[in-house]
């Protein structure tokens, strides 16, 4: 239970990090 809770932690987290690392290397293109 605790597992599968901080997995999807992860990935939410993962998730962010894609869309700021994106949202940063298009600010750069710009």
């Amino acid at each position: 239970m605790a597992l599968a809770t901080q997995s999807k932690v992860h990935d939410t987290t993962t998730k962010r990090q894609e869309t700021v690392i994106a949202s940063r290397a298009h600010r750069k293109c710009t």
